[in-house]
């Protein structure tokens, strides 16, 4: 086939990078390869097709409001999804399960499902992933399936989550044992070097949110309880 449509899903917040998602795209010259653009608010992307070149920017269509069916993932080739925060990436997975290649970053649970496993803030290696899944799409190759969890399997396996992280051998339950801010840092260091935090992306989470989750070291471990 010769058009290969790349679609970018979420409200307009900043973690989504939907600015960024328009600057990896634009290195796409391929005049056939269009990009749809699915938010609550485009105002934000409309300035930045303002200083795009106009060959490009009607190459880009903006969607406000429009909720995405099934039918209108199915129509989807690759999902440009250049998230900075993920923990279980939903649109990823809808985009998977119909066969709809996914490009973004390995950020929380959303790097299992791409193209590549990007680290956070390559750009450069981002586009070449968007390049190889345009082209994959383009001779008509699709992702291996994905199975996507019932609701009550998705509901056990997020108990289990729960469980685990309000455990005491859990990442939580190691900060909140600790007496203060600077333990409660090392705490973590050591949490996510051992065996058992090791397998777990979750400690980028804890330091994007760590002025956030300093005052709460100012209370007595009573109080944090409550």
């Amino acid at each position: 086939r010769a058009d290969v449509r790349v679609a970018m899903i979420g409200n307009d917040r900043p973690e989504k990078q939907h600015a960024l998602g328009l600057r990896v795209f634009s290195q796409l010259e391929d005049p056939a390869t269009t990009l749809e653009v699915f938010t609550d608010d485009g105002s934000h992307l409309r300035s930045h097709l303002l200083r795009m070149d106009r060959r490009l920017s009607r190459r880009i269509t903006i969607h406000e409001g429009v909720k995405v069916t099934p039918a209108i993932m199915r129509e989807v080739d690759v999902l440009l999804h250049p998230s900075s925060s993920e923990s279980l990436p939903r649109v990823a997975l809808e985009a998977r399960s119909q066969a709809t290649w996914v490009v973004g970053f390995n950020i929380g649970d959303l790097g299992q499902y791409c193209e590549a496993a990007v680290c956070w803030g390559d750009v450069g290696r981002l586009t070449e992933s968007l390049f190889r899944a345009c082209a994959a799409a383009r001779a008509g190759d699709v992702p291996p399936p994905v199975q996507v969890l019932s609701v009550s399997e998705y509901t056990d396996r997020l108990l289990g989550l729960i469980e685990e992280l309000l455990s005491e051998r859990s990442c939580w339950g190691v900060l909140n044992g600790a007496p203060l801010e600077q333990a409660a840092r090392e705490a973590l260091d050591a949490w996510t070097d051992s065996e058992i935090g090791r397998p777990h992306p979750i400690k980028r989470q804890w330091e994007t949110a760590w002025e956030q989750v300093i005052p709460f070291f100012a209370f007595p471990p009573e109080v944090r309880k409550v």
